[in-house]
């Protein structure tokens, strides 16, 4: 099962494979913010650190979105990820 860790916390939790992201941090105690939930408002950008194949690529919206936000390496949207390998999430500085 994947794992998703938040470094700021030290919190380590286990999801099914293909899990939204979202659902899990709107049911668990998330250090992410959370916005519109729709990918449209960028309040839930964060660094997420993973292999390749952990999270789907960015769409074209997500980048043209993350370009307006931040210039943070490795920034994504949490409200649209699935998770289907072990992630590290922080939040934006």
């Amino acid at each position: 099962m994947p794992k998703i860790t938040f470094p700021t916390t030290g919190a380590s939790h286990e999801v099914e494979a293909g899990s939204d992201l979202l659902d899990f941090l709107q049911s668990n105690d998330s250090p992410i913010s959370l916005g519109c939930t729709s990918g449209a408002c960028g309040t839930c950008t964060a660094v997420v650190e993973c292999e390749e194949g952990a999270v789907q690529a960015l769409t074209t919206d997500e980048i043209e979105l993350l370009e307006h936000t931040t210039d943070e390496a490795n920034a994504r949207l949490c409200c649209q990820l699935k998770v289907h390998g072990d992630i590290s999430i922080s939040p934006l500085q």
